[in-house]
């Protein structure tokens, strides 16, 4: 059982790794303004992901991946809207605690502000007063 347990977590950490990589590649793409031409290639890496999230990814994972795509459907794609960043935040911190850090103190404006720079007048920019206090 302990082999099942190492080779799924393996899984796990490949595929939540590859959703890391991908929205790097999105804010990069982003930043250079090359989003629209990157987006079928960041698309099928979504994709591939999705497929690998319903096998390997924890409820909690899951779940925070289902309110990110709804909120994703109200905005724009590739949108920096508060909102959508949030919740992909919150998928980035449910990936941390299923890999084994459950205590993790970091809130989705930390995350944020590891590549925004000014983080509260981003925040505050948002339509939802709930978005400057998430944690």
């Amino acid at each position: 059982m302990a082999e099942y347990q190492k080779r799924f977590n393996e899984r796990k950490w490949k595929a939540y790794m590859g959703f890391a990589d991908t929205v790097r590649g999105v804010l990069e793409h982003m930043q250079a303004e090359t989003l629209d031409e990157e987006m079928p290639s960041l698309t099928k890496r979504l994709f591939d992901f999705m497929g690998q999230l319903w096998i390997v990814g924890s409820d909690e994972v899951v779940d925070a991946v289902v309110r990110w795509r709804k909120v994703g459907q109200e905005h724009e794609a590739g949108s920096a809207d508060p909102a959508v960043l949030v919740t992909l935040s919150d998928i980035l911190i449910a990936m941390r605690r299923d890999l084994g850090n459950e205590e993790t103190s970091l809130t989705a404006r930390d995350l944020l502000s590891t590549f925004i720079s000014d983080i509260d007048r981003a925040l505050s920019e948002g339509s939802s007063s709930s978005l400057r206090t998430r944690d």
